[in-house]
């Protein structure tokens, strides 16, 4: 799992942008459909309490096969426009946010 984050100034009705790349198929699919109900019930809940920092959160989820070498292009199609975050998973190298 890789989580990506809109660090860019916004205005206040824009959502806060947050993409994934799961392992939603492959043998590690158990783990990232578990990941994903997990999110999907965080961000059902935060947005029902007026979101992050006010404003709602969007997500755009992409499967990397449980496939190292399809993470990157994974990535890339959940949110191309976005700063990478530091969020380790199975397949996810770490790195740290350098907007």
């Amino acid at each position: 799992m890789f989580a990506l984050c809109s660090i860019a100034a916004a205005q206040a009705a824009e959502p806060i942008k947050i993409g994934f790349s799961m392992e939603l198929t492959g043998p590690f699919a158990v783990i990232g459909k578990t990941g994903l109900l997990a999110f999907k019930i965080w961000e059902e809940e935060i947005n029902a309490k007026g979101g992050l920092l006010g404003r709602r959160s969007s997500s755009s989820i992409t499967n990397d096969q449980s496939n190292p070498a399809t993470v990157p292009g994974s990535v890339r199609r959940a949110a191309p426009p976005l700063c990478p975050i530091s969020a380790p998973g199975r397949n996810s190298p770490r790195r740290e946010c350098r907007c």
